[in-house]
């Protein structure tokens, strides 16, 4: 159980640099990806990775193109799971492909299905092997007491379920600020309140109105 758990902070951390590195390449500016604000690590890679290197694993005698569409699948799988269950739960889209063609709800898109095959296939041929390699030692470094192994994968459950609802209220209950702007809207992060789902955004609108908007703007003002 506790390998698993430092299986997935392994590639949580790794997604958190691909992502943050693809999303930072993409938008000209420094971007940290990552659900928890300053912590590095992207959930839905932890899963991804485990997923990943479980299916080589059973996929083992199927032979290379069997093994990379078999897990490349999945993968995709569970992009949809998890950018459903993200909206539905947690009332965000964390990702969101509406804009590009050949999507399915916005959650997975034929390109990044695709960037997908690619990935699992970099992973499959030039990975595989030292990853294995550094799992294997991971897991021969965690042979300790099952109770403590228990107790420690609870404490860990504990905090990141915590840290979901805590980061979620902060992330609904306010639009960021932005350091650099020119003008009103540029205040205003519209890419995060793009990401909101209609329901959140329609709730976030009765709470203000207009002028209190306005009147909180030249409170603010008065104090600078």
């Amino acid at each position: 159980m506790l390998f698993y758990l430092a299986e997935f902070l392994l590639f949580a951390f790794c997604g958190w640099i691909i992502d943050s590195v693809f999303s930072s390449i993409t938008s000209k500016k420094w971007i940290s990806s990552g659900y928890f604000p300053g912590v590095p690590l992207c959930p839905i890679y932890g899963f991804g990775g485990i997923i990943m290197f479980n299916s080589f694993a059973l996929l083992n005698n199927q032979g290379a193109l069997a093994s990379i569409i078999i897990t490349t699948f999945l993968v995709i799988l569970l992009e949809y799971v998890g950018g459903w269950l993200a909206e539905h739960l947690l009332e965000e889209k964390l990702w969101d492909y509406s804009n590009e063609k050949w999507n399915f709800g916005g959650y997975i898109s034929l390109w990044h299905s695709f960037l997908w095959l690619v990935l699992v296939g970099i992973v499959y041929f030039l990975l595989a092997h030292p990853i294995n390699t550094l799992l294997a030692w991971l897991k021969a470094q965690l042979l300790i007491n099952s109770s403590i192994e228990v107790l420690l994968t609870l404490t860990f459950v504990f905090i990141f379920l915590l840290l979901t609802f805590k980061t979620k209220e902060k992330r609904l209950k306010r639009l960021s600020l932005n350091k650099d702007f020119k003008s009103l809207e540029d205040m205003f992060d519209w890419q995060q309140w793009q990401r909101l789902t209609k329901k959140k955004r329609q709730e976030l609108l009765e709470r203000f109105e207009q002028n209190h908007l306005i009147q909180k703007l030249k409170d603010l003002e008065e104090k600078l």
